[in-house]
């Protein structure tokens, strides 16, 4: 299996002064989501992965848009922020991550997931 990661666009973490927890992404967000469209235009994929976060969701849609494609939402994707964890020691969390990721099933076939995904330092996007 061949896997292209994708790290969510720019999210617009403050709305009139407030936090938000699921964020929509910001302008440059939309204009980031809509470059990634282009930059990955040409590339084939057997399958779109999104994570369930609106943040997420927001910058793969350009891209299956463009492939004429819905992604498939997938919670391995989604970011670990458990509040119950804090203060547990760094192997309970890292355990549970992990052996949620080691649980993606495919096809077998190339993968583009879109989410949160620490394995990428930076917005932007990684191709093999």
């Amino acid at each position: 299996m061949e896997l292209s990661l994708v790290r969510h666009a720019q999210p617009e973490w403050i709305r009139d002064g407030l936090c938000v927890v699921d964020p929509r992404l910001s302008e440059q967000g939309f204009a980031q989501a809509e470059h990634l469209g282009h930059a990955l235009l040409g590339e084939t994929f057997d399958e779109f992965l999104v994570s369930p976060l609106l943040r997420a969701r927001q910058t793969a849609a350009p891209l299956a848009a463009r492939y004429g494609v819905t992604p498939e939402e997938d919670e391995w994707l989604e970011e670990c922020r458990e509040p119950d964890w804090h203060g547990e020691p760094a192997e309970v969390p890292e355990t549970l991550i992990w052996r949620s990721r080691n649980s993606i099933t495919t096809n077998g076939g190339r993968v583009c997931p879109v989410g949160n995904l620490p394995v990428t330092s930076k917005p932007g996007f990684m191709l093999d």
